[in-house]
């Protein structure tokens, strides 16, 4: 099975169920959250680590900690190039192949 990644970069934990439920409705595909190899969210600080996780169970898309990939610590808060880091660093890591990867 190839890894699926979400890459979830938001503002507010309030705009969390339409941002999921747009993005699922748009691949007209059933959130089947065990497809997802690495959720990669853009996190601002720890602080907002849990918040984030209760929110996404509140809201029907409980994502494991265990799938969670975040750099935040080792790279700080880089704001708008987080993801392309984290990818980069699975990437080199060997998490991740060049074309074996799909973003939704």
């Amino acid at each position: 099975m190839k890894p699926s990644i979400l890459i979830l970069y938001y503002s507010q934990t309030g705009q969390l169920r339409s941002i999921l439920d747009s993005l699922f409705s748009e691949q007209q595909t059933a959130c089947d959250l065990d497809r997802i190899t690495y959720f990669l969210p853009h996190l601002s600080s720890e602080f907002f680590r849990r918040k984030i996780m209760d929110e996404l169970a509140k809201i029907g898309y409980p994502i494991p900690a265990e799938k969670w990939f975040a750099n935040l610590t080792r790279v700080g808060n880089i704001g708008s190039a987080s993801p392309y880091l984290m990818l980069e660093e699975l990437f080199n890591e060997g998490k991740i192949k060049k074309r074996v990867m799909s973003l939704f």
